[in-house]
């Protein structure tokens, strides 16, 4: 693959192995001015894969590091997959974990391995297992608390996930974080419930972006709904386990 052409962010690669057959092949990328080589494993199901807010997420952090103060900022993905987004989070100066169900770990680490080996091994980027819905004060203690930023893409699909998503995003923010959202739409019910239960607790901003252009021609919305990327905040500090813990919505 030496010889094959590194594909800019704003444009998705299909480039596959050889073998057509095969569950493992490479994508290459560039975020802002730096190249991004991840591996993708179907074998490993919806995390083994690249999802469009992944990459559109991902190019976005490239475009905006410096205006969103990454240097050194303490971040946090959900649903992680396999690692592109943390791996343009780790690249543009942020502290990032980034957090999956445990079978995903090998491959988020092999693929920060070949891109960030020395922010790993700095301890800057690691991957962490995360189930949504743990707010444990035992799991509370090994995370790296306060998160300037938390990041989610493609991350709302199922409306039994949308109850402990939304708990974890209460969990793990406070008046000043920034939770990043970006996600595609799916014919399913998730979206229109996770927005009914954030709404209590959170607002929110549409963000408008160039970026999104190539995008437009892929995403297609039902009337009358939105989708891209949205900026979410606190409104007040709320303790979560009074809250939407205990199935308030």
């Amino acid at each position: 693959m030496d010889d094959e052409p590194l594909l800019s962010t704003a444009a998705r690669s299909e480039k596959h192995d050889e073998d057509s057959h095969s569950s493992v092949f490479n994508k290459r990328f560039f975020v802002g001015d730096k190249e991004i080589t991840v591996r993708e494993n179907y074998h490993k199901g919806f995390c083994g894969c690249l999802w469009n807010a992944g990459e559109l997420l991902s190019v976005y952090i490239g475009e905006n590091a410096v205006s969103l103060g990454l240097q050194d900022a303490q971040c946090i993905e959900l649903g992680c997959g396999i690692g592109l987004t943390g791996i343009a989070l780790a690249q543009s100066g942020a502290k990032i974990l980034l957090t999956d169900l445990p079978y995903a770990g090998e491959l988020v680490t092999d693929n920060l391995k070949h891109n960030v080996p020395e922010l790993l091994a700095a301890n800057r980027c690691r991957f962490q297992d995360y189930e949504w819905g743990d707010v444990s004060a035992e799991t509370k203690a090994k995370l790296p608390f306060p998160f300037r930023y938390i990041f989610l893409a493609d991350c709302i699909y199922d409306t039994e996930l949308v109850p402990p998503l939304v708990s974890s995003l209460l969990f793990l923010s406070n008046e000043q974080t920034e939770i990043f959202i970006c996600y595609e739409w799916r014919l399913c019910d998730a979206i229109p419930l996770f927005w009914k239960a954030v709404e209590k607790y959170f607002t929110h901003k549409k963000v408008d972006n160039a970026t999104f252009e190539y995008y437009e021609t892929k995403w297609r919305p039902r009337d009358g709904e939105e989708e891209g990327m949205f900026i979410l905040k606190r409104n007040s500090f709320t303790d979560y386990r009074t809250n939407y813990c205990h199935g308030a919505f």
